[in-house]
């Protein structure tokens, strides 16, 4: 996958900022100034897990692990994603 250009890669950068200050109403907003094109980037979709992670919404967070699986099935992260979110998911566990 081609990586992002600018300015959707300034958004993704400031999201990340903003997640890692804490600001989760922030990072969102500049997710959500991504082109809705790239929103399936899995750039984009690492960042938006990791902010459902912090918001602990783990149904959410569960589904877009497995978008991402579907769209880049060979990384890494998609799985990672998957199995940290089944973990925590209601009724989930080993």
């Amino acid at each position: 996958m081609q990586p992002l250009e600018p300015p959707d890669a300034h958004h993704l950068s400031a999201a990340e900022g903003w997640l890692g200050l804490g600001n989760l109403a922030e990072a969102r907003a500049e997710l959500d100034r991504i082109a809705p094109a790239l929103q399936n980037h899995p750039d984009v979709l690492d960042v938006r897990w990791s902010l459902l992670a912090e918001e602990k919404d783990w149904p959410a967070a569960l589904a877009l692990a497995r978008t991402r699986l579907q769209l880049a099935p060979k990384s890494a992260a998609g799985w990672l994603h998957q199995a940290y979110a089944l973990r925590r998911v209601p009724g989930g566990g080993l």
